[in-house]
Parts: C-alpha cells; sequence; structure tokens
C-alpha cells in the first residue's frame, strides 16, 4: 500500500480509569449509563484494541479493518468506542481517504460532546482562537514558556477526546478551517485540563496556524518551544517529530533560516518513533525546503534529496516522494544534468498524480519557480498561480513566501496580453503587502525579497534609475542574508534592465556577477542560459583575462613540477608523504586530506596540514567522518564522480558549518576525485579556511588535468605495495611450512624411535647376554685342572663378535636419533636393510609375523646417506607392522626383497595387511593425510621426500591377494667390485 504525505500518528490506546480532575458538564452527562456498559463489553474490547494497533503497525489493514469494523458493531461504552473510531479513523487516514477519516474522527467527538463543525467561517475560526485565549488567562499563562509546567491530565475523557482531535491532521489535506480547529480546541482542553501526550502536537501546531492566519508569529513560535519544553518534561517522544517539525515551519517568521534547519534536521537525526515514520519523511523534505531557501549549493541539496527519498521509499509515502521528485527537477534543471522520467509529463498530469493537497502546492511552486529562474515568466506565473491557489495547504511555511515572491515577479515580467497595466501594478503591490510586514519582522530574511519586489514596481513605472536603485540594494540585503541565489537572480534582473537601456557596462558587471552566483550554486544549466541570452552584451565586455592568465600558468608550471615529482616513486609510505606535501603546497590549502577506495568504501589513508608555512602529512587508516571532512561533500563527490568546488562555504553552503564536529568556520573547500578509467581510485580533499576563493577555476583546472596521473600513479603504488606484501608473505609462509615441516619430521622421527624402543633394548640385550655367556664359559675354561686355552680363545671370540655386533646396534640408534647431516656415501643396500631388519627382529617376533627375505642387489652400491636410507626402511616396516594388526596370526607375513634392474636398485615392502582403498591411495604420500587414529600423516611424505632427494621415486599399489606393496627405486651407484 502507497500511503499519504500525511504522517500516520502513533496509536496510544489508554483503557478507561475512573474520573480524576473534574471535566466540563457536558463531558459528565452520560458517564453513569457508560459505566453499566463497560462492565459487558470491555473485556473484549480490551483484548481487541491492542490486536488492531499491532496489525496497523504490521501494515495488515484489512484484518486491522476487519477487527475494527466487528467491534464497532458492539454496544460499547463511550469511551472505548471512541477509542475504536479513533484508530478507525487512524486507519483511513493510512488508506488516503481523509474525507472518511474526518467523519470518523467527528462521529467519535460528537459522543464526548466535543462538536467541531465542517467548513467554519472566519468567525468560528476566530471564535476558536478567543476560546484558546480566554483558557489561556484562565491559566495565568501569560508567559507562554510557562505552559510546560502543566500538570498532566488524568481525565479519560479529556484523554480520549485528545486522541481524537490528534487523527484530524487529516484535515489538513483538505481545504477546510476544520485544520486549524481541531489544533485550538487542543490547545483549549490542554490549558482547561492539563496536558496529554498529544498536546504538544496540539500546541506547536496551533502555533503554526495562528502564525499562518492571524499574522501572530512571535505567539506561534512560542507555542512550539512551549511544546518542545512539554516533550522534555514529561516525556511524550512520539510527539517529537511533529513538534520539530512545526517549529521548523513556523520559525522562518522572526528567526534566521539556520535556526529552522536545525530543527527539521534534529527530527530526522532523532528517527522516527513507532507510528512517526510519516513525519520523519516531512522533516526530510523540509529540510530540502530549508536548504533551498538559504541558497545552499545545489549539489550538496541534491545530496539530501537522494536521503530523502530513500526515506520515503522505505516508508511507501508516495506524496511525500513526489515533492522530493519535484524538489530535485528543480535542481537538475539549474544544474542542467539528467531529468526524470517525468520531466516531460504536463504540470496537470503531475498534480493529478497526488490527491495530496499539500503535494500539489510542492508540485506546483517548484515548478513555478524553475520556469522563473530560466526565464520562462509565462509558464512560472501559471505554475505559480496554482501553487498560490493551494497556501493554505502549507501553513505559515517559507515556501508560502518564496510563492508570493516569484509570483510578484512573474506577474511584472510575463508579457501581459489583457492591456490592463493598472490591474498588474495592483496585483504585484497587494503580493508586497506581506513582505512589508515579514521584513519588519525579520529584515535578514525578507528585506532582499522586498526589494527585488520594490525593484519590479519601479520598473513597471518606467522609474529605471529608482529599479536599479532598489536592485543595487536587493544586492547588499541578500548578501548580508547570506542568500546567494537571491543575490545572482537580483544581479541578472539588474542586469536586463541595463541592456534595455543602454547600459552596456553595468550590464556586463551584473550579468558577469550573476553568473558568477549561479555557478557558484551548483547552477551550470542557468549560468549557460545567461550566457546564450546576453552573448552579445558578453561580447562587448572583452575578455580581461591577463591576470587570470598569469595565475593559470603558474597554477600549470606547480602542477607539472608536483607531477615530476610523483610520477617515478612507487613506495607507497613516500609517495603518500610527497603526494600530501606537493598537492597542499600546489593548491595553496591550509588542510588537506586523501581517501583511497577499498572493499568497504573510501577510507583516510593520509592528512596534511600548514604549519609555520611547512606541511605536516600524518599517514594512518581511519575511516571518514563529520570531524575530518564534510561527509555530504564526500557523499556528493562518490556519488557523482565529478569535483566540488566551494569558492565560500559561509555563502553558499551555510548548513555545513552546523554539521561540522566540532563546528568550524569553512571557507574555500575543493573535494576532487581520482579516476582512472571510469574507476574511482581515491578523493582529495582540500580547505583554505583563511580566505574565499583560493580553490580558483586555473588550480582546479590544473589539478583536474593533474588527477588522472595522481590516479595512476596510487594504483601502480598500491600494486606495488600489494606485490611486495604478497611476496613478503608467500616467504613468511614457505618458512613457516619448512618450519613446521621439520619439527613434524622430527616428531614422527622421535615417534618411530619411541616404537622401536624396546625392539632395541631386546636388540642390545641380546648379544649382552651372549658375550656374558662366552666370558663365563672361557672362565670355566681357565679354571680346570688342566686349562683349554683354545676353547677359552674360542669363548672370548664369540664374546668379541658379540660386542661388536651390540656396538653396530647402538651405533645404528644414536645416528638414527641425532639425525645428524646428511652424509652422502656408497653403502651396500643388502647391508642396509639387513641392519634394519636386525634392528626390529624382536618386535616382527612378538606380532607373530612371518619374515621373508630375498636381498639380490649383489655387488651393487648406491650412492646416499645410510642414516636417511634406514628410517625410510624403518618407516615401511613398522607401517607394514601395524597394518596387519587384524590380520589372522596365520596369515600375517612381511616380504623384504631388493634387486638390481635397469640401473636402479628397487627396494619392496609387502604386508597382508588390509590394504589402502582405491580412493585413499593418490593421498598416502601429501602431508598431514594419515588413516592411522595417532598417526600425524608425515612419514609418508618425508619417505618420498627422501627417496626424491636421492633421485628415486617411492610409489605404493595394492596387491592382487591382499595386502601392499611399497617400492622404492634408487640409481645405482658404481659396484664394489668394480671399484
Amino acid at each position: 500500500m502507497t500511503r499519504n504525505a500525511l504522517p500516520m500518528r502513533g496509536s496510544t490506546f489508554a483503557p478507561a480509569a475512573s474520573p480524576g480532575a473534574p471535566a466540563d458538564a457536558p463531558m459528565q452527562a452520560s458517564y453513569g449509563r457508560e459505566d453499566q456498559l463497560r462492565r459487558h463489553g470491555q473485556p473484549a474490547c480490551e483484548a481487541s484494541l491492542p490486536r488492531c494497533t499491532r496489525l496497523m503497525a504490521q501494515a495488515d489493514i484489512p484484518r486491522a479493518e476487519l477487527e475494527i469494523d466487528a467491534l464497532l458493531a458492539r454496544a460499547l461504552p463511550v469511551l472505548d468506542r471512541a477509542a475504536v473510531l479513533r484508530l478507525k479513523a487512524e486507519l483511513q487516514t493510512a488508506q488516503s481517504d481523509y474525507e472518511g477519516a474526518i467523519a470518523t474522527a467527528l462521529a467519535g467527538l460528537d459522543m464526548l460532546d466535543v462538536h467541531l463543525g465542517r467548513h467554519p467561517d472566519p468567525d468560528t475560526l476566530r471564535q476558536a482562537h478567543d476560546a484558546v485565549a480566554r483558557a489561556r488567562a484562565r491559566r495565568g499563562a501569560h508567559d507562554l514558556a510557562s505552559l510546560a509546567n502543566l500538570p498532566a491530565t488524568d481525565d479519560p475523557r479529556v484523554q480520549s477526546a485528545m486522541g481524537l482531535l490528534s487523527t484530524l491532521i487529516s484535515s489538513l489535506s483538505v481545504k477546510d478551517g476544520l485544520g486549524f480547529l481541531h489544533v485550538a480546541k487542543m490547545a483549549e482542553l490542554t490549558l482547561d485540563h492539563g496536558v496529554t501526550p498529544q498536546s504538544p502536537y496540539g500546541l506547536a501546531w496551533f502555533g503554526v496556524f495562528i502564525a499562518s492566519l492571524y499574522e501572530e508569529y512571535e505567539d506561534g513560535l512560542s507555542y512550539g518551544m512551549a511544546a518542545k519544553d512539554l516533550i522534555a518534561r514529561h516525556g511524550y517522544e512520539a510527539e517529537q517529530l511533529a513538534t520539530l517539525v512545526a517549529v521548523d515551519q513556523v520559525s522562518p517568521w522572526t528567526r534566521p533560516l539556520w535556526f529552522a534547519l536545525e530543527h527539521a534536521r534534529q527530527a530526522v537525526r532523532q528517527g522516527p518513533a513507532p507510528g512517526e515514520l510519516g513525519m520523519a519523511c516531512h522533516a526530510a523534505h523540509h529540510i530540502v525546503c530549508d536548504l533551498l531557501a538559504m541558497g545552499e549549493t545545489l549539489r550538496l541539496v541534491e545530496e539530501e534529496i537522494e536521503r530523502g527519498l530513500a526515506l520515503t521509499r522505505r516508508a511507501r509515502y508516495r506524496d511525500i516522494e513526489l515533492i522530493l521528485l519535484a524538489q530535485q527537477r528543480f535542481v537538475r534543471g539549474m544544474k542542467g544534468t539528467a531529468p526524470d522520467e517525468a520531466a516531460g509529463m504536463p504540470l496537470a498530469d503531475r498534480i493529478a498524480q497526488s490527491r495530496s493537497q499539500p503535494t500539489r502546492f510542492w508540485i506546483a511552486f517548484y515548478d513555478g519557480m524553475a520556469h522563473a529562474y530560466l526565464g520562462a515568466w509565462e509558464s512560472a506565473k501559471a505554475s505559480l498561480l496554482i501553487a498560490h491557489d493551494l497556501e493554505w495547504s502549507a501553513p505559515a511555511h517559507i515556501n508560502v513566501a518564496e510563492c508570493r515572491l516569484f509570483l510578484a515577479l512573474a506577474l511584472a515580467r510575463a508579457p501581459s496580453g489583457d492591456g490592463d497595466p493598472e490591474g498588474r501594478l495592483a496585483a504585484v503591490t497587494g503580493l508586497r503587502a506581506g513582505f512589508e510586514r515579514w521584513a519588519a519582522l525579520n529584515p535578514l530574511t525578507f528585506r532582499g525579497k522586498l526589494l527585488l519586489i520594490d525593484a519590479e514596481l519601479a520598473r513597471l513605472r518606467d522609474d529605471a534609475l529608482a529599479a536599479l536603485g532598489h536592485y543595487e540594494q536587493a544586492v547588499e540585503a541578500t548578501r548580508l542574508a547570506n542568500f546567494p541565489q537571491e543575490r545572482a537572480l537580483a544581479h541578472e534582473l539588474a542586469a536586463r534592465l541595463c541592456d534595455e537601456h543602454g547600459l552596456r557596462t553595468a550590464a556586463v558587471e551584473h550579468l558577469r556577477a550573476a553568473e558568477a552566483g549561479y555557478r557558484a550554486l551548483s547552477g551550470d544549466s542557468k549560468a549557460a542560459q545567461m550566457e546564450r541570452a546576453y552573448r552579445d552584451t558578453l561580447a562587448y565586455g572583452g575578455a580581461r583575462r591577463g591576470a587570470a592568465e598569469k595565475m593559470g600558468e603558474a597554477a600549470w608550471a606547480s602542477g607539472l613540477k608536483a607531477a615530476q615529482a610523483l610520477s617515478g616513486e612507487v613506495v607507497m609510505e613516500r609517495l603518500l608523504e610527497s603526494l600530501m606535501t606537493n598537492i597542499v603546497t600546489h593548491a595553496a590549502a591550509q588542510y588537506g586530506l586523501l581517501l583511497l577506495m577499498g572493499a568497504g568504501g573510501p577510507t583516510i589513508e593520509a592528512s596534511a596540514r600548514m604549519l609555520h608555512d611547512k606541511v605536516s602529512v600524518h599517514l594512518g587508516s581511519s575511516a571518514p567522518t563529520d570531524h575530518a571532512l564534510p561527509m555530504t561533500v564526500l557523499q556528493s563527490v562518490l556519488r557523482t564522480r565529478q569535483t566540488l568546488v566551494l569558492a565560500d562555504a559561509t555563502q553558499q553552503a551555510p548548513s555545513l558549518l552546523d554539521l561540522a564536529d566540532p563546528p568550524r568556520l569553512l571557507r574555500s573547500v575543493l573535494c576532487l576525485p581520482l579516476l582512472r578509467g571510469g574507476e574511482l581510485i581515491g578523493i582529495f580533499y582540500l580547505e583554505n579556511n583563511a580566505a574565499p576563493g583560493v580553490f580558483d577555476e586555473a588550480r582546479t583546472a590544473a589539478l583536474e588535468v593533474l588527477a588522472p596521473q595522481l590516479a595512476i600513479t596510487l594504483q601502480t603504488a598500491q600494486l606495488y605495495e600489494r606485490l611486495i606484501d604478497e611476496n613478503n608473505r608467500r616467504a613468511r609462509a614457505e618458512l613457516d611450512l619448512r618450519n613446521a615441516r621439520a619439527d613434524l619430521a622430527r616428531t614422527s622421527h622421535l615417534t618411530v624411535m619411541g616404537s622401536l624402543a624396546a625392539s632395541i633394548a631386546h636388540e642390545v640385550n641380546q648379544p649382552l647376554t651372549a658375550i656374558m655367556s662366552s666370558v663365563d664359559a672361557g672362565a670355566r675354561w681357565l679354571k680346570r685342572a688342566t686349562p683349554d686355552t683354545g676353547e677359552a680363545l674360542d669363548a672370548m671370540e664369540h664374546a668379541r663378535q658379540n660386542a661388536v655386533r651390540a656396538a653396530d646396534i647402538i651405533r645404528a640408534l644414536r645416528a638414527l636419533a641425532k639425525q645428524a647431516p646428511a652424509v652422502v656415501e656408497p653403502l651396500d643396500p643388502d647391508a642396509m636393510v639387513y641392519e634394519v631388519l636386525e634392528m626390529v627382529r624382536m618386535d616382527i617376533d612378538a606380532r607373530g609375523v612371518r619374515l621373508r627375505t630375498r636381498l639380490q642387489a649383489g655387488a651393487a652400491r648406491v650412492d646416499a646417506d645410510r642414516v636417511q636410507l634406514q628410517q625410510v626402511m624403518l618407516n615401511l616396516i613398522i607401517n607394514a607392522l601395524d597394518a596387519m594388526v587384524d590380520t589372522p596370526a596365520a596369515e600375517r607375513e612381511l616380504e623384504v626383497s631388493s634387486t638390481l634392474r635397469d640401473g636402479r636398485i628397487e627396494v619392496v615392502v609387502k604386508d597382508r595387511g588390509a590394504g589402502i582403498a582405491a580412493v585413499t591411495l593418490p593421498r598416502i604420500f601429501d602431508a598431514f593425510y594419515t588413516t592411522k587414529p595417532q598417526g600425524m600423516g608425515m612419514g609418508l611424505a618425508i619417505c618420498r621426500s627422501i627417496i626424491e632427494a636421492h633421485g628415486g621415486t617411492l610409489e605404493a599399489r595394492p596387491r592382487a591377494n591382499g595386502g601392499t606393496a611399497f617400492r622404492f627405486a634408487l640409481p645405482a651407484g658404481v659396484p664394489m667390485d668394480a671399484a
């Protein structure tokens, strides 16, 4: 469902309670009968009303409507029925059924003896106004600020009436005095009975209406400020947005526009309470209204419009979206950027898109103002007359004054076809009357507008000298008020008058001032239109650009020097320091930032500040914030990818001063995108707050030509930095991997040694036992009566052989444990295999494994490190033994063989284990891959690396009759016989 432009107010159903403070007599009349009904109807109503509220909050309008209609079909007490009618009125407002919502709310109010008539005449409106004045006198509230001290009411009928009255916000969309009547009644009830959650809305918007209808501007703002204080005291947060928007709307008549803007911004910053999303959307379009009225640079206004459109589309408030689109169309028309799809649509069709009268007003107003700025005065008059008839729908809004200003200009300048100059003068004079009163109240905002109308009246009376005097005064007044758009318009109208009367020199000066003013506002299309319209006049002025050309040449020379200094640098830190120093110096900036684009958006990578004639550069990554630079400026450049220059931010973008955190004075601002091939590489932001106009056309042009080179240099440095980082990362990873492999190899080796410990102990113990036996036997032979020296010597020889054997075992164990550096030497592969088998023979026997050997390498030798090959053999043999743990004892067989074939020595280790699955076989030599529960997956990987380091190969194959065969082959060396 697409919602209307009116805000949906929060639904606050409060169950009826016993009466507290005395109410008016009419409100007590039916209380006894209601009390009887309450005992029967209230339980069902109390259950259904919160459910209806939830359904509406979830935008489930059809179900909410069914529930509400079912409740209304029952016999309910007055207060409960009033609560249901309030929900129905809110639902009808959400459906844009304003008349239905008004009728429902009035019916509920009638039940509560609060009677408001439709289409009240001026006398009725005045009586409502005076009733509030009398209530204020009864309360003794001579100072409106004291309204903040009003107590809360506990009268349930007043609470119910205020809730129903608040739904009559729908009356703002129809031409009916009910809009004023309902807020006047809310103010009266508040003053007489005390405050309710709806009181701030009633008081604030009563202030808006008395400013609009009775020109009570000071009191109107005072009511709004009192409403703000009420919220602060009582905590009525749901009314905060409505109150802030009301203060924004009523304050420009007596306060500067920045005061109004701050309240609208506060409403958006605060965020909507439940049910107040519509008012947040209103605040968003009010911000744009204020910025345009203040003469904010159009690039920044467009950013606010984009934010507002995102909000209204999320909320599906189509009517407010149409207002923002009308504002966007005006901005784009002035800038000359691509219009939206509705740009070619006739105004009548655009107006017909909405049933909301306020929306129709703003569509017509911005269309008329766009035509006026582009000099299409007849079209401007037609649109502004439509808007003028709808001014009642935007009570006390600053755009009402602007509508009258541009209508007065259009009436004065549109071609007259009626031949009634007196009628034209009378119409413009009638519009002038309001500006005379407003200028007395707030000269800063309205005096320049009044002087523009006075200049047009003097021109219509053929008093060119007086007209020029008024234009000159308007230029000065708008300069003091800081309204650059009105100053540019005053210069343009003065230029036209000078041109018409042959004052060519004065015309040229005014035209140049107007053109510069429009361009400073980003109104390039308007400035170009002026150049085309006054080509001959501008040509008369000549090209007085000698000084500018010299400045341009100096800027170009400085820019080229900066480019040359940067072109050869690829180390990012040195590049950033050099870049910031050169650019800040070249551009005459006091402060600069470089932002580089990343996956998460822009990041500040470097900042520079001019201190004591030296550039101080700080490197470091940080997220952009309003503390570092105006985020609106950054967002504009990010979105458009175009350079943004503010010659004087105090004049062109005064709202930036309020957004800065902490607040600071901004003067000259430049934000430059760095593009390469359409890709945004980064952004330069520069400030000089000592003087306006520092970043002139020459400097900006030089920087824009330099920007692509800077983008290429930065991208090259980024690529170089990434390459260095990647190389360093790879080097670290390779080193870590080597260290990890070495650690794992040592761990694997120690694990193998641990598993051999028991076997080695047995192996060493066997020759030691034999030595002891031989020694004992030799001793006995010698102790005989006739010593047998021959037998004793045999025993000693036997002992010596066993000692050598024990020493060999211990030496092999030590060599394996030490993992001494590789010593490549010719070795006998069969002897090496035999030695390893001897080491593990006890383990083989303990596991009940039959050992079969066929060692047939013969005299062949292999150039290798004995210890490393022994480690390979140990690993393969232990793996084979482990593989046969579950093999039946009768079938356990280990076969080790060696042979010389085709110049290579092959050693094969076969087992009768479970074998290796086909899917697993290709991975068994991968590091960290293991099929053992306690394995590390490094043994076979290390074995393969050792064999390959010796120029050999290691492979595994399944055996046909079960088990696995591991085979390694090494190049054969010089045979022992040949050596």
